[in-house]
């Protein structure tokens, strides 16, 4: 069980006490966290309450990053990826791994289901700022892949494709479509259950936003065929005026129309408003995206 962290004090001891309440054998699994520079109480946490898990460290930043380092000091031939600030059903390991080793040997990959940890806030309640294996649960795109707060792979994957991008957060999306290419199959296990930790406040959901479009466009200079998104900066104009037209929809229309008709237990009369700063948010991380991507693109050049 490969666990990225940094400064995670406050939730990866939760994370842990959920890996030690497994119904999987003890005695089969190695739980490996790579840290990735915390400068809080992660590590003390780690050596004091929990000495049976083994602690890597991951000098370059990024998950992408320390998932490698984790991957590197592992000896399973099976690999399950958690986040730090997620808590595991107690049947989630024999659940997951047990269709993973059971499916044809074309499956590389699974994923099991990623479920809100709690819907308090506002912000919690809005189902786009969930992280939920959409992509796997769905099907239908132009490739497929298991988000990594919970996934397994078989290690001959990483033999295929090779090791996580750690250029960038989206490591699994980018795993995901080199597996697709390379031919592997994923599979989709809906009782191998995860709760994850959403954004609790607007700051946090805008910063997601942001990060992911900027992301997302460096992703999509990676695989042009499979992930579409602007790469070009004579593009922004256009994007620019289909902001503010959502924007625009949003406030002058989806707004008045939620606080007289939302009913809806998991929607809120503010979701508009929410959207509005998911767009602000995906604009600003593309601009930043296309920044990066010329700098990268000069650096190679040089």
């Amino acid at each position: 069980v490969n666990i990225p962290a940094l400064n995670a004090a406050k939730v990866i001891r939760e994370c842990l006490t959920s890996l030690q309440r497994q119904s999987f054998p003890r005695e089969q699994m190695e739980v490996i966290v790579a840290d990735n520079g915390s400068t809080d109480e992660t590590c003390l946490i780690l050596r004091e309450e929990f000495p049976s898990v083994r602690v890597v460290k991951a000098a370059k930043r990024g998950s992408g990053n320390a998932r490698n380092a984790a991957l590197a000091a592992s000896s399973g031939r099976l690999i399950c990826t958690i986040d730090a600030d997620c808590v595991a059903d107690e049947n989630w390991l024999r659940n997951l791994l047990s269709a993973l080793d059971g499916a044809s040997i074309d499956v590389l990959c699974a994923g099991g289901s990623i479920q809100p940890y709690r819907q308090k806030t506002l912000v919690e309640h809005y189902k786009p700022a969930w992280i939920r294996q959409a992509n796997l649960a769905g099907g239908g795109g132009a490739f497929t892949y298991a988000e990594t707060p919970n996934a397994a792979f078989r290690r001959g994957a990483f033999d295929r494709v090779g090791l996580f991008e750690g250029r960038h957060g989206l490591d699994d999306a980018d795993m995901g479509a080199r597996l697709t290419r390379a031919g592997a199959k994923f599979l989709y296990v809906p009782d191998a259950i995860v709760w994850h930790r959403n954004p609790t406040s607007i700051s946090e959901y805008w910063k997601q936003r942001r990060k992911y479009a900027e992301w997302n466009v460096i992703l999509a200079n990676d695989h042009p065929d499979l992930i579409k998104a602007i790469r070009n900066p004579e593009d922004i104009p256009r994007l620019r005026v289909q902001t503010l037209r959502r924007v625009a929809k949003d406030v002058l229309v989806e707004l008045p129309r939620a606080m007289l008709f939302c009913r809806s237990r998991y929607c809120t009369r503010f979701d508009p408003v929410l959207d509005c700063v998911a767009a602000s948010a995906q604009y600003r991380g593309t601009l930043e995206g296309l920044r990066q991507s010329r700098k990268d693109t000069r650096v190679e050049s040089v």
